[in-house]
């Protein structure tokens, strides 16, 4: 415990609010789903999801992250960047957002917080492989694992989308034929 006492606060960058504001609005979409369903291991699924909304937001809490209590639950909400890998942004501001979250992924603060992330990812898969007895486990830890990783897999989207972006702006500018 006094280890955690000791352990650097760091100031959670506004880029990563953002994501945390866009993976709760997945989440609230989980939460209407799961409202619906009926099935036993979407249901798992549905409710493992959730869960790992909050062990993502735990892990970066435990990683010294400064995460305030108005983001613990899905109230705080905003619209993703990328709606089914189509961008909702423009390229000025796609451009901001990729520099920005390069700059804190290469941080030590997030390969501290990515060291605590693997070790999450370790323990839910010991569980499952080493506790776990019913079946619909597998359901739920799928859905926590797929929370997990969506900020990640979103940053990579984004970076793809900006490279993807910037190269139709480069072969839509008109070239000087030399008259």
């Amino acid at each position: 415990m006094q280890e955690q006492d000791e352990m650097r606060k760091v100031e959670t960058p506004e880029i990563m609010l953002t994501l945390i504001q866009q993976l709760n609005f997945e989440a609230g979409m989980k939460e209407k789903l799961l409202q619906q369903e009926e099935s036993g291991n979407k249901i798992a699924n549905l409710q493992g999801f959730l869960s790992g909304v909050r062990a993502y937001k735990q892990a970066m809490r435990d990683s010294g992250y400064i995460l305030d209590e108005e983001f613990s639950g899905t109230e705080r909400r905003l619209i993703p960047f990328l709606d089914n890998g189509v961008g909702t942004i423009e390229l000025p501001e796609l451009r901001e957002v990729v520099y920005a979250l390069n700059e804190i992924t290469t941080s030590e603060d997030f390969e501290k917080f990515k060291d605590v992330w693997d070790e999450a990812i370790d323990e839910q898969k010991n569980w499952l492989f080493y506790i776990s007895e019913k079946g619909r486990d597998l359901h739920f830890v799928k859905g926590w694992y797929e929370a997990m990783k969506w900020i990640d897999e979103t940053i990579e989207e984004l970076q793809e989308a900006l490279v993807l972006k910037e190269k139709d702006e480069a072969e839509s500018l008109p070239f000087d034929d030399g008259e």
